[in-house]
């Protein structure tokens, strides 16, 4: 009778075990998702700044603004 009850715990000790393993990896599993959302939220956050900075230098140069700058009535000459 001893030999199957120490039989009978070694498997429920094996499957807690295994329950524990499972419970890492899927804990693991989560965190890299959650840290994979976080990095991909900041590189179109990064694009987006990019897109807007490109569309303004291109707004400002097709305006040709440094043709009609002036200073206090002179016009003045300004370098890109």
């Amino acid at each position: 009778m001893s030999q199957l009850a120490t039989t009978q715990e070694a498997r429920r000790s094996s499957g807690a075990l295994w329950k524990l393993a499972a419970i890492v990896c899927l804990a693991l599993a989560v965190s890299e998702f959650l840290l994979a959302m976080h990095f991909q939220r900041l590189r179109v956050a990064a694009e987006s700044e990019r897109n807007i900075a490109d569309k303004f230098h291109a707004s400002f140069y097709n305006s040709e603004v440094w043709k009609r700058t002036q200073w206090p009535g002179i016009p003045s000459e300004q370098t890109l």
